[in-house]
């Protein structure tokens, strides 16, 4: 009863919200001009071979981030498509590692610390208010 109706996600309370953060795909800016190519829109953007290697992502047991992720891809593809979609994401490469840090920080190459790593993933899952570089 303490749950407000508008930030309710499961009618069964499967899930119970704690805190609000928008979650999306950040893309590397320069990476994208540089090649032409339009950022993804969508998940089923992420799936083709355009974006191959290019998208890192946060393990969801160990990151708000990713289990946003996670369950953004349940909402999208439904309970009995999103495995699907994880595996053909996997088949295009997509990085998963712990956290928010080593995903922003380390490996995506739009970030101050990607870049001084060098990483060389264009797309990290991440928050709206990641900061801008």
């Amino acid at each position: 009863d303490r749950v407000a109706d508008s930030t309710e996600q499961d009618d069964e309370h499967r899930v119970t919200p704690v805190d609000t953060g928008d979650i999306c795909v950040n893309y590397d800016k320069k990476y994208f001009a540089d090649k032409k190519l339009a950022p993804p829109q969508t998940f089923e953007d992420l799936l083709k071979p355009a974006y191959k290697n290019l998208l890192v992502t946060e393990n969801a047991a160990t990151s708000s981030p990713g289990l946003g992720f996670l369950l953004g891809t349940v909402a999208t593809q439904g309970e009995d498509g999103y495995e699907a979609y994880w595996k053909k994401l996997k088949a295009n490469g997509v990085k998963v590692v712990d956290g928010w840090e080593q995903a922003y920080n380390e490996e995506f190459s739009g970030s101050a610390g990607g870049k001084k790593a060098k990483a060389d993933r264009p797309l990290v899952v991440s928050y709206a208010s990641s900061p801008p570089v």
